[in-house]
């Protein structure tokens, strides 16, 4: 019989008398028992299973979403100047001691508008190359057809 150790003593659980939870060596609850738990918010499953560890802190959660926006601002910026947004570097008037590191100007958007724009610019360009491509084609077969009659 496979005896697993009680996590605060280390001796084999005893069949009705010791548990995962409960050590009867040394007559405490385990830290992750629910009844030290209970009014706790916990991570994991919506029943406060599974991981059982506490929410992450206030300035976790903070850096997290600074990260976050950093991120979908550099997407915008990545987005606004393969749309050919104008660059603030170039209104100094308007943004005085702007730089190559202030990025473009891409006014009330924000990454999922920009991106939907950006999208929308790549459909139209790939549709000028077919009808370019197309027209070659036809180009190309109309001098294969003239040369043969």
């Amino acid at each position: 019989m496979i005896r697993s150790p009680c996590r605060q003593c280390g001796q084999p659980l005893r069949p009705y008398l010791c548990s995962p939870k409960w050590c009867s060596s040394t007559r405490q609850w385990s830290e992750d028992d629910r009844r030290k738990l209970k009014g706790k918010r916990m991570c994991g499953s919506p029943t406060g299973g599974g991981g059982l560890k506490p929410p992450p802190d206030h300035a976790e959660l903070q850096r997290q979403l600074d990260g976050y926006r950093h991120h979908l601002d550099q997407c915008a910026q990545i987005a606004g100047k393969a749309l050919g947004y104008p660059w603030f570097k170039d209104d100094q008037q308007n943004f005085p001691g702007s730089t190559d590191a202030d990025g473009v100007c891409i006014g009330d958007h924000v990454g999922d508008s920009i991106v939907e724009e950006l999208a929308r610019a790549y459909e139209a360009v790939k549709a000028e190359r077919d009808a370019l491509k197309a027209a070659a084609d036809r180009l190309t077969n109309s001098d294969d057809g003239e040369g043969a009659a």
